[in-house]
């Protein structure tokens, strides 16, 4: 890519219908739930967490 390109729709990280459990791959259904001890997308969960809260200040402002 040249200094002159542009790169349109950039990616901001994932929302929380992104992380639900549906998607996973370690979801076993709606009777065995989730087949991990602890949730694998924790961390990229609770980032989208903290970014939806940071829009809804933005937008009751």
């Amino acid at each position: 890519m040249g200094p002159y390109t542009r790169i349109y729709g950039r990616f901001t990280g994932y929302t929380l219908q992104d992380c639900a459990c549906e998607y996973c791959l370690y979801y076993g259904g709606k009777r065995k739930g989730c087949t991990v001890e602890y949730c694998c997308c924790l961390s990229e969960r609770l980032q989208a967490v903290a970014r939806e809260i940071k829009e809804k200040r933005r937008e009751s402002l």
